[in-house]
């Protein structure tokens, strides 16, 4: 008798862990995986010849959610790419986006770090949507899209061949436009006005002298 009850409560055990598998499997495949893509835009790098490569990575923030396809990204200044995630649950996961130093010290790096939230939902047809946002770490700022931009490290810009310490070419003083320098035209022009002017009164004076004199005899 005893045996037979053994037997019933083992049975019964084990056909509700069965169930309990089968209940948590059939959770698991319910929602076919999704891919969330986190899109990035990285300028192109003025004052600076050649091409570059922009080197960026992702990585989960707490270690146990959704593993990004690949963690690490190549992107050509100028151009654009996107990390990829594969998500097959309803959830909010969590990511930070950075540019990473290669060591090229022709290029000022950007040293903004994105977090970025991936917010996954089921649909009324049983599936999953998503929608991306992302902040700036340590700001308010939202933007609208994750951008790079690097510049041309101190030293490094692109020599356009100007001198922009030469020194401007004289000026011409002697020209007609120049007539208010002392060494101009109209410089001399208003000496010798002055001069004959001065002439002119000494001889006025000296005749009035000579003529006072022959008056006087």
């Amino acid at each position: 008798m005893l045996s037979k009850r053994l037997t019933a409560c083992f049975g019964g055990a084990l056909c509700a862990l069965l169930l309990l598998c089968f209940s948590a499997a059939f959770q698991a495949q319910a929602y076919e995986a999704i891919t969330a893509e986190i899109p990035v835009t990285c300028d192109k790098i003025e004052d600076l010849d050649g091409e570059h490569d922009y080197e960026l990575s992702i990585l989960e923030d707490d270690g146990l959610t959704p593993k990004p396809d690949n963690d690490h990204l190549t992107v050509k200044a100028g151009g654009s790419g996107a990390f990829t995630i594969s998500i097959a649950e309803p959830g909010t996961y969590k990511y930070t986006v950075k540019e990473l130093d290669t060591g090229d010290e022709d290029v000022k790096l950007d040293n903004r770090i994105y977090d970025i939230t991936v917010f996954v939902t089921n649909t009324e047809e049983d599936g999953l949507m998503c929608v991306v946002a992302a902040t700036v770490a340590g700001t308010d700022e939202k933007p609208d899209h994750i951008r790079f931009s690097n510049g041309a490290a101190e030293g490094r810009k692109r020599d356009t061949g100007e001198d922009s310490s030469e020194a401007a070419p004289p000026q011409d003083t002697s020209s007609p436009d120049n007539g208010n320098a002392i060494t101009g035209s109209g410089g001399i022009t208003a000496f010798a006005l002055f001069s004959a002017l001065i002439l002119l009164i000494v001889f006025m004076k000296r005749s009035d002298r000579e003529k006072t004199q022959e008056e006087e005899q």
